[in-house]
């Protein structure tokens, strides 16, 4: 057996995350694989030494074609076993008609059991399987540099993610000021960005939201509100790994999502999660336990 993975393995997003950590999963496995990358959004950041090997390998023999990306870009493939690796983050995409596209396909594959149910549940019929995103356990055993952030000895939440309508920063942001004021010994720290702006604009950008919604609390004066640290723009993995390490506690409260890589990450590095009871993230941080259950 030969696959060629096609997915997005140079964007700075979940999906090209997942597609670089499966293909590269695939590979420690002994499958005989060759990548090609496709483009699809996000900030262009390089992928692993071991992705670009993959990338140069030939084609030739292929027996079975993963395509991971959306799946009205989804197409079949004569001659091969069509396999189609997506996310979503609703109950259902009936209106998005993906399912037309998906049902051309020989096989599905979905991160979480919310994504196995929202297929089932828009007229999807063809074989799915759940297939968690993989990752190397080695890098929770490492240890990396601080970021200079100048948190000190206050206890640090935080939060990773694109400033998007879905990741409810605001919420977050809000619950953090009703939470705690200046005289609490805590920290915010926001690694995020907006799509379509430089860093520059994301920073501007992201501290004005966060200015508007203190005016609009009007639970103190403005400047009684606890710190928010932003980190604007593409930092490296490694550096998103001290972040976590750095950190104490991540936070998101996004509406919904197919897995959250950042909330799995902080867990893997032992830190304690604060996230919402609904989606991917719910396989993961333990569902079975009373206090997840209540939030």
């Amino acid at each position: 057996m030969k696959v060629v993975y096609i997915g997005p393995m140079y964007d700075g997003t979940g999906y090209s995350h997942c597609a670089r950590s499966t293909a590269e999963g695939l590979d420690v496995q002994g499958i005989d694989i060759a990548v090609r990358n496709i483009k699809l959004c996000g900030q262009v950041i390089p992928p692993s030494t071991k992705i670009q090997e993959l990338e140069k390998k030939s084609v030739d023999g292929a027996t079975h074609v993963i395509q991971h990306y959306l799946p009205h870009m989804m197409q079949y493939r004569g001659g091969f076993k069509n396999i189609g690796y997506f996310h979503c983050e609703t109950t259902h995409f009936r209106p998005s008609l993906w399912q037309h596209y998906l049902n051309t396909l020989d096989e599905l594959w979905v991160c979480s059991e919310q994504n196995l149910h929202a297929a089932i549940a828009s007229g999807v019929k063809k074989p799915i399987k759940v297939v968690p995103i993989p990752c190397d356990p080695l890098i929770y055993t490492k240890k990396y540099a601080a970021l200079p952030l100048g948190i000190g000895n206050r206890f640090a939440f935080y939060h990773i993610g694109d400033w998007s309508e879905r990741k409810n920063l605001p919420g977050l942001i809000k619950a953090y000021f009703q939470a705690f004021t200046r005289r609490d010994n805590v920290v915010l720290v926001i690694k995020s960005y907006r799509e379509g702006m430089s860093p520059m604009d994301s920073q501007k950008f992201i501290q004005e939201q966060i200015t508007n919604i203190k005016k609009n609390m009007r639970l103190y004066g403005i400047d009684v509100y606890p710190p928010v640290i932003i980190i604007p723009g593409y930092i490296s993995e490694e550096d998103i790994y001290g972040l976590h390490q750095q950190c104490h506690c991540f936070i998101s409260l996004e509406r919904a999502a197919a897995w959250n890589i950042p909330g799995f990450d902080a867990m893997a590095f032992n830190k304690p999660v604060i996230l919402n009871a609904w989606g991917g993230q719910a396989q993961f941080a333990q569902e079975k336990d009373p206090v997840f259950n209540e939030l």
